[in-house]
């Protein structure tokens, strides 16, 4: 059974501020991510969703329902944050997607692109320069177009093209 976080520790933690939320107020960080969204969308021509959820999730969409093993040393209490034996602090904006996609099928789209955008809450903060509450972009296109998706279609052009184009030539082949 995984310790839980105290009432206090579960208040300190809900109590960060989300940068990526406009509800929190403007940042820079939202301007940077609108841009992305908004050069995909165009460049793809698709249905934008954003998808911001609860802080607090359910295990089984924080690891089960993305297909983690139930052994995986990421689930151990010194990496996650529970709040109960049901619930905790989302590890990852990967953690928004079950819920985003089970959204999806209540209300299809031909071509859609989900934006899940968040805090994310961990507990390896190593040193002063890395924290244990990164904010954390997944951006997941949903498409029932015909013909496959080309390289062209993963790139477009400016700022944030060259950063997906950047970032995928640092993948191993």
């Amino acid at each position: 059974m995984p310790a839980h976080l105290s009432a206090d520790q579960l208040a300190h933690d809900l109590s960060i501020r989300d940068l990526t939320d406009p509800a929190a107020g403007p940042h820079t960080l939202q301007l940077v991510i609108n841009h992305a969204v908004d050069a995909l969308a165009s460049h793809w021509g698709c249905e934008v969703r954003w998808c911001r959820g609860e802080r607090a999730v359910t295990v089984e969409d924080n690891y089960d329902n993305l297909g983690y093993r139930t052994d995986d040393i990421t689930r151990d209490t010194r990496y996650t944050r529970y709040v109960d034996d049901r619930s905790m602090l989302r590890s990852h904006s990967s953690a928004l997607i079950p819920a985003a996609l089970r959204a999806l099928a209540a209300e299809p789209a031909d071509d859609v692109l989900l934006v899940c955008p968040g805090l994310a809450y961990r507990r390896d903060s190593i040193d002063r320069l890395h924290t244990g509450t990164p904010h954390q972009l997944d951006l997941w296109r949903i498409t029932r177009r015909p013909t496959p998706m080309t390289t062209a279609d993963r790139a477009c052009s400016g700022p944030a093209g060259r950063g997906v184009r950047d970032a995928r030539s640092r993948l191993p082949r």
